[in-house]
């Protein structure tokens, strides 16, 4: 109607070019405010959503990231400088997100998940056998269409 505000909220998909159009409708004008905001805020790692883009991370090194909706996964890889073991540990800072894990070998072939979690709010932790040199391949993402922020460091 003429002369009313109307708010409209959509969900373009990450890292896309958004235009928008404003006019006058009916033969109508004026001034008009126009307000855009973020209601949800990408992480630095996007575009991380494949293997193929995944993000190179250090070991040692904390990420802070986040799992904004069902259709959000995020792919990190890091080279192992030793034979033996490493650790990988997702600590949840949110009370919606049920957290999980898969794990991929140097060739990019599945090599296991992380333990089921269950429970929004939980962490995980899970252990992989590495060998020195090799890059290795790691997806968080959620179960049950939840989301939320996390930690990520794997050691």
């Amino acid at each position: 109607k003429r002369g009313e505000s109307f708010s409209l909220i959509i969900a373009p998909a990450p890292n896309t070019t958004m235009f928008l159009g404003v006019f006058g409708g009916e033969d109508s004008f004026g001034g008009y405010t126009l307000t855009i905001k973020a209601l949800k805020s990408f992480d630095r790692y996007e575009p991380n959503d494949d293997i193929y883009s995944a993000r190179k991370i250090a070991l040692g090194q904390q990420i802070d990231a986040n799992i904004m909706d069902s259709d959000d996964t995020d792919f990190y890889s890091f080279e192992s400088p030793r034979n033996g073991t490493v650790s990988i540990d997702i600590q949840n800072h949110s009370s919606t997100l049920v957290p999980a894990l898969t794990t991929f070998t140097p060739d990019m072939r599945t090599s296991g998940f992380g333990p089921d979690v269950y429970r929004p709010g939980a962490s995980l932790y899970h252990a992989i056998p590495v060998q020195e040199g090799r890059t290795y391949w790691i997806q968080v993402w959620a179960r049950a269409n939840t989301s939320g922020e996390y930690s990520l460091i794997v050691q």
